[in-house]
């Protein structure tokens, strides 16, 4: 192998081990943070009708406790912010994270991912999620982004992780 094809293959490998080291598995997205008592949901029994709030979006939602494992469902309301601007969610990311009794994030589960809609589509959920030893609380994070194509606005991209 000549020198240049050995430099090149060691670059290859080189991208591929930082490629694959910052990949991270979405059970553990957040792990380890935090979550401000006042966007902390308590897990015990259930609840329909709640919403969850933020300056980009609302979630309407319901859950059940069942042992191990949560149902919940529910819908997603964006900002006005957005639709009344932008045409169409390119890119939105929700996520249900599980917390302790220190409100320090467990686990990380996904109600949507990698999900496009317009902006007059209904955007909802349905899942059963298991519950990980030690969980007594929930809430939610999210990562979405914005597009608008008659007057090529650069995209804007909106989220609400843990600190």
């Amino acid at each position: 192998m000549n020198r240049k094809s050995l430099l090149l293959s060691a670059i290859a490998l080189g991208v591929l081990l930082l490629g694959i080291a910052g990949c991270q598995s979405t059970a553990t997205l957040y792990q380890g943070k935090l979550v401000a008592p006042e966007d902390v949901i308590p897990i015990p029994g259930g609840v329909q009708n709640e919403t969850w709030s933020t300056s980009d979006l609302t979630l309407r939602y319901g859950y059940q406790e069942n042992g191990n494992n949560l149902h919940i469902t529910g819908q997603v309301d964006i900002a006005d912010q957005y639709s009344e601007i932008y045409d169409k969610l390119s890119r939105l990311d929700i996520y249900l994270v599980f917390l302790d009794h220190n409100t320090r994030i467990l686990a990380t589960a996904v109600l949507l991912r990698n999900q496009t809609y317009s902006f007059d589509e209904t955007i909802s959920f349905d899942t059963q999620l298991f519950i990980p030893p030690g969980a007594v609380a929930f809430s939610f994070a999210y990562d979405g982004t914005a597009l608008e194509f008659e007057k090529r606005r650069t995209p804007i991209s909106f989220w609400h992780h843990p600190k």
